[in-house]
């Protein structure tokens, strides 16, 4: 699995670190994290793991962000996630922990020429599943 769960070196909250291009942006406040800077990084949430599974360690709970889980089927070509017109997420399957703040964000999923776009209200626990049919991507908010 190419993205795994680590502290951003700038602003110290927890983000998502892209092993696969050894760099990201944190989708905390922008700062671009290099491999080096990443720290320890540990795993984000397998695609074996149930979506409901506890998502917040303890000293998460108090940097006022909510987690999202986002499940994306398994496939060949890339899924991109973006929150309010950032790329937090790029899978080509399983589920994930995004952080972000509470309320309500604009949510994109896009795959090849497929887009799709819904406003959520991120509060902890939202859960996201998209799908993939004929007509194109379906997302699912719980």
């Amino acid at each position: 699995m190419a993205y795994k769960e680590c502290r951003c070196p700038n602003c110290t909250l927890p983000t998502v670190f892209n092993d696969a291009r050894m760099q990201c942006y944190c989708i905390n406040c922008g700062f671009l994290i290099r491999k080096e800077d990443a720290g320890d990084v540990e795993p984000v949430v397998s695609s074996e793991a149930p979506c409901d599974a506890p998502t917040a360690r303890p000293s998460e709970q108090s940097d006022g962000l909510v987690t999202v889980m986002v499940s994306v089927p398994d496939k060949a070509q890339p899924f991109m996630i973006f929150i309010d017109d950032e790329e937090v997420l790029k899978s080509t399957g399983g589920s994930y922990r995004v952080r972000t703040t509470p309320g309500r964000h604009s949510l994109r999923v896009r795959q090849n020429l497929f887009s799709e776009t819904v406003d959520i209200d991120a509060s902890e626990g939202t859960r996201v599943d998209v799908t993939v049919g004929i007509m194109g991507l379906k997302v699912n908010i719980h």
